[in-house]
C-alpha cells in the first residue's frame, strides 16, 4: 500500500493529519525552521493504522507547515536532542497559528500567513536507498 499524501488548507482539514500523527514520536534533532523558506519540517516515526483489518506497521512521515512567519516552544529541551516527543494533537488556534502540542505538555506554536500543513509518508526502503546514495 502506498503511503499517505495528505494536505490541510484549514483547521477541519488538520483534524485528518492530527488523528493521523497521535502518537507519532519525533526528537527535536528531527524538526527544523528554515526562516528563508517560511518552512518548518519534521520526521515522525508512527504506526500506519489507516486500515483496520491489516496490522500496524511503523512508519516514516514528513510533517511540513508552509508560510510560517515564526515558530515559538514550550518545554523542548535543546539538552537532550534525540529525545522523542509523542504527539498529542495538532489543531489550528487561528486562521494564522496551528499548535503541535506533544503528551507531556511541551508545544510548538507556528505563526502563519495561512495553514497550509502537509504530511508525506516514506517507506523504510525509500529512506534507506536515499541514504545509500547520498
Amino acid at each position: 500500500m502506498a503511503g499517505l499524501r495528505l494536505r490541510a488548507m484549514d483547521g477541519e482539514d488538520l483534524c485528518v493529519i492530527a488523528a493521523v500523527l497521535q502518537d507519532a514520536r519525533a526528537p527535536i534533532n528531527e524538526m527544523a525552521f528554515d526562516p528563508t523558506a517560511r518552512q518548518f519540517m519534521a520526521g515522525f516515526r508512527r504506526l500506519r493504522r489507516e486500515r483496520p483489518a491489516e496490522v500496524a506497521r511503523p512508519c516514516f512521515s514528513v510533517l511540513s507547515l508552509h508560510n510560517v512567519d515564526a515558530v515559538s516552544w514550550r518545554g523542548l529541551e535543546p539538552e537532550r536532542p534525540s529525545e522523542d516527543h509523542v504527539v498529542l494533537t495538532l489543531l489550528a488556534e487561528a486562521e494564522d497559528r496551528v499548535l503541535l502540542v506533544f503528551q507531556g505538555g511541551e508545544a510548538l506554536r507556528f505563526d502563519v500567513e495561512r495553514i497550509d500543513v502537509r504530511l508525506e509518508d516514506f517507506e523504510p526502503q525509500a529512506l534507506e536507498a536515499a541514504e545509500t546514495s547520498a
